[in-house]
């Protein structure tokens, strides 16, 4: 059986659910994901308990100078009037969302499936975010996304390396291989907690973790830890 549902809700301002963060510096819309520990029901209906896991697809309809990021690689469409994005529209019956734009045109973007995963590690980010790429064929593609206004500060290579070193240790001390298609890395302004070990899709707070070009050892250190943590979950 299938159940099928249509609904609205309104962005969240408490930093849980999906949290919309207006940037006071260039007036820049950011929104993220926040569904640890029990948030997820902010955002869709669903069964909010870890032990029930499911594998879960989404479609993204936003501004088309706006990037979206999620769990599991995404197809892009520029344009959701290209005859592709309109066959994705009608598979989905999501064409009258578009009136949302008005007369201005949408982007459109269609993630694979998920593996099973509970409802907590669903994660979601969209936004004029800049986005840095490390794809590197030796390991799995990764990417950081940071708010422009941040972007400065932004170590993207310390992230990349980092991350690369700590796959291949928990690999060989644990035997098994990362089980996902990518290590995505968003930097989530007013964000509640210093990061979350979203599947795929780690956000991070940004004014914690990159805030400034001189940073101490200690901050330095704090860094490396975060990643090593969440990628360890």
């Amino acid at each position: 059986n299938t159940v099928q549902l249509k609904y609205l809700n309104p962005y969240n301002t408490n930093r849980v659910g999906l949290h919309t963060y207006t940037d006071q510096s260039d007036n820049q819309q950011y929104l993220y994901s926040q569904f640890e520990a029990f948030h997820c029901y902010h955002v869709f209906p669903c069964f909010d308990q870890p032990s029930l896991k499911a594998k879960m697809s989404l479609t993204v309809m936003c501004h088309r100078d706006w990037v979206t990021v999620s769990n599991s690689i995404e197809r892009k469409y520029d344009s959701a009037k290209d005859s592709e994005a309109k066959h994705v529209l009608d598979r989905h019956d999501i064409s009258g969302f578009l009136k949302f734009f008005d007369k201005e045109d949408a982007k459109l973007y269609e993630f694979e499936q998920t593996p099973k995963i509970s409802c907590y590690l669903y994660a979601v980010c969209a936004g004029d975010y800049i986005v840095h790429e490390d794809l590197d064929a030796m390991h799995t593609p990764q990417r950081v996304f940071v708010r422009r206004s941040m972007d400065e500060f932004m170590r993207a290579d310390m992230v990349f390396g980092v991350t690369k070193t700590t796959i291949d240790l928990y690999q060989k001390s644990f035997g098994a291989r990362y089980p996902f298609s990518k290590v995505d890395h968003v930097m989530c302004p007013d964000y509640k907690y210093g990061a979350m070990e979203n599947v795929g899709c780690i956000t991070y707070s940004d004014n914690r973790f990159f805030h400034s070009k001189e940073l101490s050892i200690r901050d330095l250190t704090w860094v490396v830890v975060v990643i090593q943590h969440e990628l360890c979950h």
